[in-house]
């Protein structure tokens, strides 16, 4: 897949990775990230990888901000089991949430690491 652009707002910077993955980066921000913000993210995911199966890789690491409940409720609604998705996250906080979050939801294609390099080696080897 060859793609070039990217993606930026205010909550996070969203770019193709050669190795076969979208690297999202989550910023240093107060801003909100909320419904619509999820829902651009989705739009981007399925226009630039032609609406097939496709790997993120989320570096949450160093930040805390959270998706709002809504926008939580429509990534559940859309998310796709074909796709595969890392989180990266080294704050306890946030470990606890995402896991309390995908456990609930009974989330199957994502995987939380410590370390982005294992998380590349996770989401390449497929």
């Amino acid at each position: 897949m060859k793609i070039s652009k990217k993606y930026e707002s205010d909550v996070v910077s969203i770019h193709w990775d050669e190795r076969g993955f979208f690297l999202l980066k989550m910023k240093n921000t107060n801003a909100e990230y909320d419904l619509q913000e999820t829902i651009d993210q989705f739009d981007y995911f399925i226009t630039t990888s032609n609406n097939t199966p496709y790997k993120v890789i989320v570096n949450t690491v160093a930040n805390l901000v959270l998706p709002t409940d809504e926008s939580l409720q429509y990534f559940f609604k859309h998310n796709k089991e074909e796709n595969k998705i890392a989180i990266v996250t080294t704050q306890l906080p946030m470990q606890l949430i995402v896991r309390f979050m995908y456990k609930y939801e009974n989330v199957q294609n994502t995987k939380m690491f410590r370390d982005l390099e294992e998380a590349i080696q996770w989401i390449i080897k497929d």
